[in-house]
């Protein structure tokens, strides 16, 4: 359910600790004890609100810089091809109304990026009532600190989505959260 490499630029690759939750808390272990264990500790935050599964996919510019990422410094890295990726993430709940009850809560972070400017809050993003898009795309320049941008956090029925991208377009971006976001039925 998560983004697929069809929908991506064409030289993006899957990281090899893509997968379910599951699968992808043991491979990053193997990579990155530290960002394991803050990942571990997510998800056990999601448990606990209900959270049933969950999937992961990661997609970068060259394959050595799916460790960067774990590590965190991607956006830190001088190549702009390195740092292109995209991060999808699909969390199940029992039904919609539990995932809409988490996401109501907060515990998505969502309200960090709805608080930010030019934030697209709600169904005219094209991904439902319980929504938020961002992308600092039109404000980036070189001398702009991080990456270009575009983050989207939603419900949708029984799932939360987020798709984040570093240096891709916000149409491009856009275009694979909405792609995620009918495999899931388009539900809300």
């Amino acid at each position: 359910m998560v983004v697929k490499k069809a929908e991506l630029p064409g030289e993006l690759g899957r990281c090899p600790y893509s997968g379910s939750m599951s699968t992808y808390l043991q491979r990053l272990g193997e990579i990155d004890a530290e960002a394991q264990k803050a990942a571990a500790a997510r998800w056990a935050e999601y448990e606990g609100a209900g959270a049933t599964d969950g999937y992961v996919s990661v997609h970068t510019g060259l394959p050595v810089a799916c460790n960067v990422l774990v590590s965190g410094g991607a956006a830190g890295h001088g190549h702009a091809h390195f740092r292109r990726s995209v991060t999808s993430i699909v969390i199940q709940f029992p039904d919609a109304a539990t995932a809409e009850a988490a996401y109501n809560k907060d515990i998505f972070k969502q309200s960090q990026v709805q608080g930010r400017p030019g934030a697209e809050v709600g169904a005219a993003n094209g991904l439902g009532p319980t929504s938020v898009v961002w992308s600092n795309e039109s404000t980036w320049t070189e001398e702009t600190p991080g990456p270009k941008t575009y983050q989207a956090v939603w419900q949708n029925g029984p799932f939360y989505m987020s798709v984040k991208t570093e240096n891709i377009t916000r149409a491009e971006g856009h275009a694979a959260a909405v792609a995620q976001h009918g495999r899931a039925g388009a539900t809300s």
